[in-house]
């Protein structure tokens, strides 16, 4: 792959520029195997991130839907 599209790509992944000069290094010295594990933890570290917004995204559509109800339920969220 070319260098120039590898950089791009991997910018365009989220990665950090540490990270993307950390991961041409590897592939440029041949250690293929090192830098698709890295590429894989930042994988599960973006998921993780997901995730995590996922649940808090959760959390404030419940706290929508029960400011949304009737008035007089607002006693039970905010006594």
């Amino acid at each position: 792959m070319d260098p120039q599209a590898l950089a791009r790509n991997l910018a365009d992944a989220g990665c950090p520029p540490p990270l993307a000069e950390e991961l041409l290094a590897l592939l440029a010295a041949g250690r293929e195997e090192e830098a698709l594990a890295r590429l894989a933890r930042h994988r599960a570290a973006l998921l993780e991130r997901c995730h995590t917004a996922e649940r808090a995204i959760g959390c404030l559509d419940y706290l929508v839907y029960r400011l949304e109800r009737p008035a007089q339920t607002h006693k039970e969220v905010f006594p």
